[in-house]
């Protein structure tokens, strides 16, 4: 229901703009005024713009997002702006992640319940390893729902992960990696 009333006709190149101007933040909100922005909303706009084509459409799409954001958690606007951007920090912060292909696909194995080589396999016959974590967790055996993750959430712990040094850094960030993956749910 959120998708339908999020991409407002904007799924094809040919955009509708009317459909834009009765967009209505509020009725596509799946949280309370001044909550938290659930971090679901925002992986299924990222699911919508990756099926769309046309730029006019794409702008659509996030511009009805940021507008729903706007109209329910302005508060939330940095976050939710930061992980559209792909950026967990300004650019002259100079932060990055730090993650790399093996460790995410060590944890998706090992959240999943599967082996390295298996996903491996996928992976090279998928082409992305987010596509190989959903299809992985599909078939997972979960125990309980964990607790929802949020756009703020998600961005803290991305800037926790691309800041940890020390002793054993590569060992906590595994943890902080895994821990998100367990708590993913859909196409988070």
């Amino acid at each position: 229901l959120m998708a339908a009333k999020l991409a407002s006709n904007a799924k094809t190149t040919g955009v509708d703009v009317r459909a834009y101007e009765r967009y209505d933040p509020s009725q596509a909100a799946t949280w309370s005024v001044g909550t938290d922005v659930p971090y679901a909303f925002l992986a299924e706009t990222f699911s919508l713009v990756e099926e769309t084509s046309g730029r006019l459409a794409i702008t659509v799409l996030v511009a009805n997002c940021i507008r729903t954001v706007l109209a329910t958690t302005p508060s939330q606007l940095y976050p939710v702006i930061a992980l559209c951007t792909n950026k967990i920090a300004a650019s002259y912060e100079g932060i990055e992640l730090g993650v790399g292909d093996t460790i995410m696909i060590r944890e998706v194995a090992e959240t999943c319940g599967r082996s390295v080589e298996a996903v491996k396999s996928q992976l090279e016959s998928m082409g992305d390893l987010g596509e190989v974590a959903l299809a992985s967790r599909k078939k997972q055996i979960t125990f309980g729902k964990p607790k929802p993750m949020s756009a703020v959430s998600v961005l803290k712990t991305l800037r926790e992960i691309a800041q940890s040094s020390g002793k054993d850094v590569q060992s906590r960030k595994k943890d902080m990696v895994k821990k998100m993956l367990v708590s993913a749910q859909g196409k988070e």
